[in-house]
């Protein structure tokens, strides 16, 4: 990831969060049990502890036990956000004990041409771009059911794997830096989401919306810019457990 023509150091982030700690926020932000989704609950511990330092985006790798294990991407280690999460969060109750966290630096550069294996979860939702029978011009509609609908023929079967594949592709192109050799949909499901309206009076709201996972291989095609994808991530909800690249070598 590069400010101006310094290149800075982006970091995997591990932290486990007490899963009481998590549902504990979560009442006290007024949320039922049935509204409190692990993604929005982790967005706002992180938020508690870290403030704009909160490492985004992330990735819940596990829900299950008294722990919530999450990855995620920083520009900073993890004694560094201790030290924040000591200074910020203590009022609040939510301090990590030194064991909670911990991290290691990515690569400063990578090399175009370098093939990676990786694995990203996403939602893969457009907005719509005017009003029409069924949405409202902004709204946000699965991907699948935008396409179902703009098929003339309805008999005409629609592959909801290669409908989320292009959405997959289409983001990487749009941010650049690596291309998709090779994908494949590994899990899907339709996630129940609490969001917060925007205003002076923020309310919790439900919804549904897609959720799937593709991994695959892909090929780096610059360097700088596959680092600031990796900072960014991809797609919407990003700062709720969507986005994030998980990289690793690949198998011989």
């Amino acid at each position: 990831m590069t400010t101006g023509n310094t290149t800075q150091q982006l970091h995997m982030v591990r932290l486990h969060l007490p899963a009481d700690r998590l549902f504990a926020l979560g009442h006290a932000r007024h949320l039922s049990v049935a509204e409190a989704d692990l993604g929005y609950l982790t967005h706002c511990m992180l938020g508690e502890l870290f403030g704009d330092e909160a490492p985004k985006p992330f990735h819940l790798e596990s829900g299950a036990g008294r722990a919530v294990t999450v990855l995620g991407y920083s520009a900073q280690p993890a004694n560094i956000l201790l030290a924040r999460a000591s200074s910020y969060g203590r009022e609040r109750g939510t301090v990590l004990a030194p064991p909670d966290i911990a991290s290691k630096p990515l690569p400063a550069f990578f090399t175009a041409g370098q093939v990676l294996s990786f694995k990203v979860r996403i939602c893969p939702v457009v907005r719509m771009s005017s009003s029409g029978p069924k949405n409202r011009k902004g709204a946000e509609v699965d991907a699948f059911l935008r396409r179902c609908r703009q098929v003339a023929d309805p008999s005409q079967p629609v592959d909801r794997e290669d409908v989320y594949r292009q959405w997959l592709q289409g983001e990487v192109q749009r941010q650049g830096g690596c291309r998709l050799l090779v994908s494949r949909m590994s899990a899907f499901g339709i996630e129940k989401m609490t969001r917060r309206t925007q205003g002076e009076k923020r309310v919790a709201r439900g919804m549904q919306r897609p959720d799937a996972t593709f991994e695959g291989l892909l090929e780096v095609t610059d360097g700088e810019r596959f680092l600031a994808l990796l900072s960014r991530g991809l797609g919407r909800h990003r700062a709720f457990g969507f986005g994030m690249l998980l990289l690793k070598r690949p198998e011989a």
